[in-house]
Order: C-alpha cells, then sequence, then structure tokens
C-alpha cells in the first residue's frame, strides 16, 4: 500500500472517531508517515489539522511543535504555502502562548514580533496582533495599558484575520469592568446579551461574567445577571466542555453561592477535563472550585478518570482531602504566575476565594 493511501485511511478514521484524544494518536501516525516521506504537503495539511482539533481539549502541547515545523517549512519554502493558511492557527497559539506559566514576557514578546512581522508580510494590518496584545495586559492586570492596546486596535483595518466584533466587545467591555466602569460596560454588553451574533453563544458568557463581577461588588443585580444566565443555558455535547468553558465554571461558582447542587455535576465533568489542559484553564477551574470544597466533609461519590491525582476504585471521596488537594494545586499556581506576570494578584484572588462561605 503507497503511503498516500495510508495516510487516506487514516485521515478518514479520524472523521468517525468520537475521541479527541484517538483522533490526535491517529493525525500523528499520518505525520510520522508523511515526514517520512519527505511530504510537506501532507506534512502541512495534517499539522493545520491537528492544531485545530487539539483546540477542542484546550491544549497546546502537540500544537506548539506543529506550528514550529510549519513555519520553518514556510520560511524554508517562500511563496509555496498562502498566509491564510496558517496564519489563523499562528495566531490562536500566539494567544494560548502566555497562558502557560513557563512562557516568559520576552518569550511572549518573541512571538509577538515574529507574528506582526508575518502579518506585514502579507498585507494585513495590526488589529490582529493587538486583539492578542490586549489579552495579555488583562492577563497580567494592567488594565490602563489593555486600554490603550484597544484604542490602537480601533485604529486598525479589520481584515480576514481580526474580523470578530463579539470578541472585541467583550475585550472592552471586560476591560472597562476591571477599570471600575461596569455602567459603560454594560452597554457592549447589551449587544452581547442579545442574539446578534447567531454564530456565537455570546448571551450565556457574558452573563455570566456580569454576574461575577457583581457578585464581587456586591451588587444586588448579581442574582438577576445570573437568572439570565440560567435562562440561557444550554446543553453541551457529552464530549465538549471546552465551549465557553470560562463562563461554565463561572456558571458552576455561582450555583455553588447560591445553593444550587447542580453545581457538583459541572464540577465533576470538568474535573475529567482539566487534566492535562492549559495552566490558566486549570487554574482557572480550581480556583473558582475552592470554596465549594472548603464548606464540605465526609465523602462524597464521583466518577473521575484513573488518571485524576486522587482517583479511588469505589468513587467516593473525602471532601477535605480534595479541598486541600486543590488548594495546594491553586498556590502553587498562582504563585508560578505571579511570579512571572510581576505582581501578587493571583495570590491575593486565592485569599479571597478561601475567605468565602
Amino acid at each position: 500500500m503507497g503511503y498516500n493511501l495510508k495516510i487516506q485511511r487514516l485521515v478518514l478514521q479520524t472523521q468517525s472517531e468520537a475521541s479527541i484524544q484517538d483522533k490526535l494518536k491517529l493525525l500523528l501516525e499520518a505525520i510520522q508517515i508523511a515526514d517520512f516521506n519527505a511530504d510537506i504537503d501532507w506534512g502541512f495539511d495534517l499539522r493545520i489539522e491537528l492544531i485545530t482539533t487539539e483546540v477542542l481539549v484546550a491544549s497546546t502541547n502537540l500544537s506548539v511543535p506543529a506550528i514550529v515545523w510549519i513555519l520553518d517549512i514556510v520560511d524554508t519554502n517562500p511563496d509555496y504555502f498562502e498566509p491564510i493558511e496558517y496564519l489563523h492557527e499562528y495566531k490562536w497559539l500566539f494567544a494560548c502562548s502566555f497562558r502557560t506559566t513557563d512562557v516568559s514576557p520576552e518569550q511572549f514578546f518573541a512571538i509577538a514580533e515574529d507574528f506582526i512581522r508575518r502579518l506585514e508580510q502579507a498585507g494585513y494590518s495590526k488589529r490582529a496582533y493587538f486583539q492578542i496584545l490586549a489579552m495579555w495586559y488583562q492577563h497580567i492586570q494592567n488594565f490602563e495599558k489593555g486600554k490603550e492596546i484597544i484604542a490602537l486596535l480601533k485604529q486598525e483595518p479589520i481584515d480576514e484575520l481580526s474580523d470578530n466584533m463579539a470578541f472585541e466587545l467583550t475585550l472592552e467591555s471586560y476591560n472597562l469592568i476591571k477599570l471600575g466602569f461596569i455602567e459603560e460596560a454594560l452597554i457592549f454588553g447589551n449587544s452581547l446579551f442579545s442574539t446578534k451574533f447567531e454564530y456565537l453563544d455570546t448571551a450565556f458568557d457574558s452573563y455570566c461574567v456580569f454576574a461575577y463581577e457583581f457578585f464581587l461588588l456586591k451588587d444586588p443585580r448579581a442574582y438577576e445577571y445570573f437568572r439570565l444566565a440560567l435562562s440561557k443555558e444550554k446543553q453541551y455535547e457529552s464530549s465538549d466542555c471546552t465551549s465557553n468553558i470560562r463562563s461554565r465554571i463561572l456558571f458552576m461558582f455561582l450555583q455553588d453561592q447560591y445553593g444550587m447542587s447542580e453545581c457538583w455535576s459541572l464540577f465533576e465533568k470538568i474535573c475529567w477535563w482539566e487534566q492535562g489542559t492549559e495552566d490558566y484553564y486549570s487554574f482557572y477551574f480550581i480556583k473558582f472550585s475552592l470554596p465549594m470544597l472548603k464548606k464540605q466533609t465526609g465523602y462524597r461519590k464521583f466518577s473521575f478518570p484513573n488518571r485524576f491525582p486522587l482517583y479511588a476504585e469505589d468513587g467516593r471521596y473525602n471532601m477535605q482531602e480534595l479541598f486541600i488537594h486543590f488548594k495546594q494545586r491553586a498556590m502553587s499556581y498562582a504563585k508560578a504566575f505571579d511570579n512571572r506576570n510581576g505582581n501578587n494578584f493571583y495570590k491575593t484572588e486565592i485569599e479571597y476565594f478561601l475567605s468565602l462561605k
């Protein structure tokens, strides 16, 4: 059997495979065959597919070496591939880079410099670059700088790589919230609460964000917006844990704060997924779980994967042992992110979560 046929059969198998991890294994097998036969067309296409597939588990372990290979092959074969064939994936991994504690600010800005160079060489505007740069400054809690970057973003033309109004509205509304302009943020929120963006579930996501921010402010509108989020909650496929993941975690936290036992169903589901995901998403889930776990006593049954660090065959878990485990992980992530970001924001945030009843 020729190698082309072997690759085609593996690709065909991925289309009927429900498990994302199994799809990734098949793609890796196909990539090995392509590389052994020095077929850069298959190597390129399969790595693009690998990156877009790994997005579904919010991990970049395989995608980073894949994009490095792609950029190298593009540089050594100028004009062979169109920039649009890989710049979307490069933008995604640029955005993911700061979610890992191992990536220093210097490394992040080196990636940023390379990304903007490629944008300009290909004739695109800087808008996509500024979108990710604004996310970085929000992540390190520099919202004044985030405001400056958002202003620069608005001066750049919209193009194929940056045409995402819903994302930009979310970006600016969140920046306004953190600068203390929550009423102004609600003006942007009104567009996100509507059904204007039919291709995105912005209402649930935005209601959860505003409900949580009002909760932090002890504003009575918190429960009102939580109820609105509840009205927009939707059912997800059992294998889908990345769609609206941050808002689903916020929703889980708010369910617990308002005495809804359904929070444990989400907790169990996300525990299956967060093992091996990006540092930021693991930390995000763990920190919002702390108030839930802290007040629990005795045992509770969960169906956790056997890779879970405290896995118990009988499915019975000591809730205080879970709390201690999650607290240790939360403090470790907070220290790593704070050391990298040059502040103590996440340590302070953990202290806040631990103070909640």
